[in-house]
């Protein structure tokens, strides 16, 4: 609440995000570590696949909020424009935000691919971000 109505610098944008979304992420996955006593190769993977996740969920709400329509959002399209938030696109511009919504479902994915468990649920999960309209 406190960027808004100015303009914040992108790495100060992502700390925003890691703080919100980003960490409700990490605590679902770090709870699941804890709980699967899970070892340091896993838990390093796993949290930062949680990172990305969060992030790249970010991204993609910043991006529908300029593409989507009010059927698919549920909302009126525009709402961080007209509240003046400093978003991935705005600071970016669309396509580089969609480039930069690809590149952290990238790393999400390697970060997955490290680990020797079946992960096809977690990855689904990326998919689903990089493809969502609501």
């Amino acid at each position: 609440m406190l960027s808004e109505d100015k303009h914040i610098p992108l790495e100060e944008l992502k700390v925003l995000h890691r703080g919100k979304t980003g960490a409700l992420f990490n605590a679902s996955v770090e709870l699941g570590l804890i709980l699967g006593n899970a070892d340091n190769d896993t838990r390093t993977a796993l949290m930062e696949y949680a990172n990305c996740l969060g992030l790249l969920f970010q991204i993609t709400d910043d991006i529908l909020d300029v593409t989507g329509t009010i059927e698919e959002l549920g909302k009126t399209p525009g709402s961080d424009i007209r509240q003046h938030k400093s978003t991935y696109v705005s600071l970016l511009g669309l396509d580089e935000a969609k480039n930069q919504a690809s590149l952290v479902g990238k790393q999400a994915h390697d970060a997955l691919n490290s680990v020797s468990y079946d992960t096809s649920i977690l990855a689904a999960l990326i998919d689903y971000l990089l493809e969502r309209t609501n």
